[in-house]
């Protein structure tokens, strides 16, 4: 095993190739698609996210076996979409909030 690999590496010395420079542009090859997926990775997570469905999900979303939400669960959700920041209601407190809205 030594000895083919030795006879490859006289080989591209031969030819005048540094087979020490081959290997960096495999590695700076390697290296580059791994950046390319990890980027088109980062894309697919950062493109779509609850924010930009949500509202579409209020407008057309339905139970599956009846027409329409209840108005109850509906403003639950309108309650449960709010934008952060805003202290957190519980019990009583959060009907009177669903009502209001």
């Amino acid at each position: 095993m030594a000895k083919a690999e030795a006879h490859r590496l006289r080989g591209l010395t031969e030819q005048g190739i540094d087979p020490r420079e081959g290997e960096r542009q495999q590695e700076a090859a390697i290296a580059a698609a791994i950046a390319a997926a990890a980027q088109v990775e980062a894309d697919k997570v950062h493109a779509v996210t609850v924010g930009d469905i949500w509202p579409r999900y209020l407008a057309e979303g339905k139970p599956k076996r009846k027409d329409a939400w209840k108005p109850g669960y509906r403003a639950s959700l309108d309650v449960m979409a709010a934008p952060g920041g805003i202290k957190k209601v519980r019990g009583q407190q959060l009907f009177d909030a669903a009502a209001q809205q």
